[in-house]
Parts: C-alpha cells; sequence; structure tokens
C-alpha cells in the first residue's frame, strides 16, 4: 500500500512538473508588422443606398444659414415634395416651417403673418404641398419649430425621388402634439437635411 501512494506521488509530480516547465518549442516569433501592415484608415464611401441624414441645430441654423449645396458632376434630375400641415383647436399656435426652394433659397411658412420672413401663412387644417425640381447636390432640408395651445399638432414632411427612378432617398418628416395645458413650445423642434447624391 505504502509502494502505491509512493508512485502516485512519484507520477504526480512528474506530471506537475512537466506542466509548469517553461518550454520554447512550441513559439515561433511573428512579425505582426509584416503580416498585416499599416496601410492608414480606410476612408468610406458615399453610397448612394448609404445617404446620411445630417441633424442640425434649430437656433444656428437660422442665424447662419448658408447654401450646403455640392457641385456633383455626373447630375441626377430629382422631383421633390414638400408637405406640411398644422391643428389647434384655441387659436394663437405659431408654428413655422422652413425648406429649401428649387432656387436653393431657404422658404418660412408659419401660422402668423406676424412672424418675421414668412412668405406663406398657413390656417388652421390647411394642407400645404409644392412639388418642384431639383438636380443633384441639393440640400433637401426641413426645419419645425414653434409652438401652440393644447390639442396642437404639427406635421411636415419632404420627400426626393430621382426621375430615373433608381435612387431612394430617405423622407424627413416630423410629427408632434401639444398636449399640455396653456402654450407651450414644441419639445424637440425638427431640423435635418441631405444632399442628393
Amino acid at each position: 500500500m505504502k509502494n502505491i501512494i509512493t508512485f502516485f506521488l512519484i507520477a504526480f509530480g512528474v506530471l506537475f512538473y512537466s506542466c509548469n516547465s517553461d518550454n520554447q518549442s512550441d513559439e515561433i516569433q511573428e512579425d505582426y508588422e509584416k503580416l498585416f501592415p499599416w496601410q492608414g484608415i480606410d476612408k468610406p464611401e458615399n453610397a448612394y443606398e448609404d445617404m446620411n441624414i445630417k441633424s442640425c441645430n434649430t437656433e444656428q441654423m437660422l442665424e447662419n444659414y448658408r447654401d450646403l449645396s455640392k457641385e456633383i458632376a455626373d447630375k441626377r434630375v430629382y422631383i421633390v415634395t414638400f408637405e406640411c400641415s398644422f391643428n389647434e383647436t384655441f387659436s394663437g399656435s405659431r408654428y413655422e416651417f422652413r425648406y429649401v426652394d428649387e432656387n436653393k433659397k431657404l422658404k418660412a411658412i408659419g401660422t402668423k403673418s406676424t412672424q418675421k420672413d414668412i412668405s406663406y401663412v398657413l390656417k388652421n387644417g390647411e394642407k400645404l404641398k409644392k412639388i418642384f425640381k431639383v438636380k443633384s447636390g441639393y440640400p433637401m432640408y426641413l426645419f419645425v419649430n414653434g409652438g401652440g395651445n393644447m390639442n396642437s399638432s404639427v406635421k411636415a414632411k419632404i420627400t426626393a425621388k430621382s426621375e430615373d427612378g433608381l435612387i431612394v432617398v430617405p423622407v424627413l418628416s416630423v410629427q408632434q402634439y401639444q398636449n399640455k395645458r396653456g402654450y407651450n413650445p414644441l419639445q424637440n423642434p425638427y431640423c435635418e437635411y441631405i444632399i442628393l447624391p
């Protein structure tokens, strides 16, 4: 019995020593710089299907508006549709919609004629729709801001469709409701744009 215990202790000691010994024969030194050379940061590709919707600051965009359009060599023609409306139960809402027209000028539509820079006064429940053609590089821009009394709502969207039907452009749209008592501003003023490819 004593021999068996001794045998197992020696076998366990040899096994323990062999597992913990530093064996260098398995390691092969590899040059990772040679295997995976640094080629710099990959530049993103601007594919038509990966159009990015860009956000803008509602306050700064009005004060510092500039033409965001870009020159693109192969011009494609798009049909742009802008729609907006608002509803109110109690009068006094002051909503403002802005978009860029076919001449790349910022146009403003409001619910009160006393607002500055308003080119069209929208009436309660009226739906305004404008359709025009633009070319590649056009900044499809939508801005909605303002406030209203309880039970008022605002809805706006701008879409673009290429004449050849090959390009699908994301829709910029917003629909918000004001359900707090009294006059309150929109909780989330909307300001986004896309440069059409």
